[in-house]
């Protein structure tokens, strides 16, 4: 089973913490993609390094750019296309 979680809500910090980092623990597959506000969890830097087994991270490139345009984004930028495409490859979607 693969899982894609879709972070939108930057209050969901610490449940998403401790599930990415299960996820590492029991070698479960998951994709990331972080949208609206949820892009702000990318600003600390544990989730960052607990998401660095998931398959594949990305941002939504507008949301970003909203929020932390002079940053460097640490993930993967993308677009609601690549949402799409993501849900398609997972049997699971969890949205936070």
């Amino acid at each position: 089973m693969k899982i894609l979680f879709v972070v939108s809500n930057p209050k969901t910090a610490d449940i998403f913490l401790g599930i990415s980092q299960a996820c590492s623990r029991a070698k479960q597959q998951y994709l990331c993609f972080f949208t609206g506000d949820g892009v702000k969890l990318l600003q600390n830097k544990e989730i960052v390094l607990a998401i660095e087994t998931a398959e594949r991270n990305v941002a939504c490139e507008h949301s970003w750019e909203k929020h932390y345009s002079t940053q460097h984004l640490p993930i993967e930028k993308g677009s609601q296309t690549d949402h799409s495409a993501m849900i398609s490859m997972v049997d699971r979607v969890i949205s936070l």
